[in-house]
């Protein structure tokens, strides 16, 4: 399949309301050509309401969709030139692979001497040439996931849409689905918007995750800033495994946590309410050896849960605050670990000693 060239999305000011409830309040959102951006956030955060916009299944009651170089804040959806992939799939049943595959094709009245060929190399990029015959009904939940993604891509759309497309799958076929989808961005160079509330899902496949909550968006940036640079206490409870603890700050550069005084690299911010996002595996059995300037906290271990690759292990420090780490289960780290009851002291080096305000 031939590489299309790729248009960029700018929403601009858009907002959706319906009577007086605000689905999503004004939003701004660039999307560069070939970049796959996940918009991610729990249920009624208005990423959904987000992805109908530009897919022209909602209208928005203020601000503009634009599709490269053109407003398409009214064009219906079959006009828009973006393939879709629904979390249901949406495929007919009555109709074989092939036909499923081909139907975008019939829609939009392209020549009909075409679509063999179109078809086969949609369903070779997913891995299912051959299947053209089978019925729907025959195929498993992963098997119709990629003809649904063959069915968006048949007619290399400028676009390509995906409401939770893996969400229906069990969790391992769903990691691999991840890391295929990944491959398949990879080697098409499309430009992908694709709504999941799955945190890990959005950090394997994303370019850039756009946080929405409540019909705002919230930030946006690459998996790393969003881990490492969080706006605030949402964003570092939402990303990745973080505990976040109240903390007073001293300076710039220092905060309060009961009786400990951390150090932070990065500026502490000036507000009334702070919070010390403490990510699992940022946080290290202590060794003084290693790293003279890292923070150090001290608890008693109150649990300790084996999960597979890992061990969790909770920890109360002496103000009453829980902490949890993770220690892989090798077999020298998991010697170092004290029981159930026994203190332990921990570090957190200063460049991971993240800060961030109360989510307003």
């Amino acid at each position: 399949m031939s590489k299309r060239e790729m248009k960029g999305v700018s929403i601009r000011g858009a907002t959706k309301r319906y009577g007086q409830t605000v689905a999503l309040k004004e939003t701004h959102l660039d999307i560069k050509p070939g970049e796959f951006v996940s918009l991610l956030g729990p249920s009624g955060s208005g990423k959904t309401t987000l992805l109908g916009l530009l897919g022209g299944f909602v209208t928005p009651s203020a601000g503009s969709i634009w599709i490269g170089n053109k407003d398409m804040t009214y064009t219906p959806p079959h006009k828009r030139d973006i393939g879709i992939v629904f979390q249901s799939y949406a495929l007919f049943p009555h109709m074989t692979v092939g036909e499923n595959v081909a139907f975008p094709l019939r829609a939009r009245h392209q020549p009909k001497a075409s679509w063999a060929a179109k078809v086969k190399e949609a369903l070779a990029m997913v891995e299912l040439d051959g299947y053209q015959e089978r019925n729907i009904a025959h195929l498993s939940g992963g098997q119709r996931q990629r003809v649904a993604l063959a069915r968006a891509m048949v007619f290399e759309p400028s676009l390509i849409l995906m409401d939770e497309p893996l969400s229906a799958l069990d969790k391992q076929l769903r990691e691999s689905m991840q890391l295929e989808l990944r491959r398949l961005h990879q080697r098409l160079g499309a430009t992908i918007v694709y709504v999941t509330h799955d945190q890990s899902e959005a950090l394997t496949l994303s370019d850039r995750i756009a946080i929405l909550r409540n019909g705002e968006l919230v930030q946006i940036g690459t998996p790393q800033e969003l881990h490492n640079t969080p706006k605030d206490s949402f964003v570092a409870d939402f990303i990745g495994d973080a505990t976040l603890l109240p903390v007073t700050r001293v300076d710039s550069h220092q905060i309060r946590l009961g009786s400990h005084t951390l150090t932070s690299a990065r500026p502490v911010p000036d507000a009334t309410e702070l919070f010390l996002a403490v990510q699992t595996e940022k946080l290290l059995i202590d060794s003084a050896a290693e790293n003279a300037t890292a923070n150090r906290l001290e608890g008693q271990i109150t649990d300790t849960i084996y999960q597979g690759n890992s061990v969790r292990v909770c920890l109360r420090l002496q103000d009453g605050s829980l902490l949890t780490l993770r220690q892989p289960t090798h077999y020298a780290a998991c010697q170092q670990l004290p029981a159930v009851g026994e203190r332990l002291q921990v570090s957190l080096h200063p460049e991971d000693t993240i800060v961030v305000p109360r989510c307003t």
